[in-house]
């Protein structure tokens, strides 16, 4: 027995096909156009009093970052932001993160795996004269252009200076 369908259920039935195969995309653009950064600061003694953890956006806004009694840290940033995340303890060495979140969200594959980042800051003691600084952000996190995956770059170049001057951020 031959089943017919009618001109109403084929155009349903394309209209359904249509959809399925257009769902992905349009689940990704629903998405909440954000990535989460999550993370813990590390220091030798476990004291964390004196720790001071600022976060530039954009150039424009600098906001306190909260850690806890523990270390851990959760920010938040839409897609398209740069953050300048610096981490800075007495007898510590400064450390700096910059995070580019442009491209995070481009694929679904991309979405579903940069939607939760995640990394340790170790902090590191100086030199009692506190001479010693690293030369450069110690870790650069972006996301690649095509893919949107997440792309980790780290420099633990560590330089002396004399007169305690600031060492200059050159990629941001």
């Amino acid at each position: 027995m031959k089943t017919r369908t009618n001109p109403t259920m084929r155009a349903l039935l394309a209209a359904a096909l249509v959809s399925a195969i257009s769902m992905p995309r349009c689940l990704a653009q629903e998405q909440p156009d954000r990535v989460v950064i999550k993370g813990k600061v590390l220091v030798d003694d476990d004291v964390r009093n004196g720790t001071l953890e600022v976060v530039e956006v954009d150039n424009r806004v600098c906001i306190p970052l909260v850690v806890h009694p523990d270390g851990r840290f959760e920010l938040v940033l839409a897609a398209g932001n740069k953050a300048y995340l610096r981490f800075e303890k007495e007898g510590y060495l400064t450390k700096e993160i910059l995070i580019d979140t442009k491209n995070a969200n481009l694929t679904r594959e991309a979405l579903r795996r940069n939607n939760l980042l995640r990394f340790a800051v170790q902090m590191v003691p100086n030199l009692p004269d506190g001479s010693l600084a690293y030369a450069a952000p110690v870790g650069y996190i972006s996301f690649l252009k095509g893919t949107g995956l997440m792309k980790v770059e780290y420099d633990r170049r560590v330089v002396k200076r004399d007169n305690k001057e600031m060492v200059m951020n050159e990629r941001y």
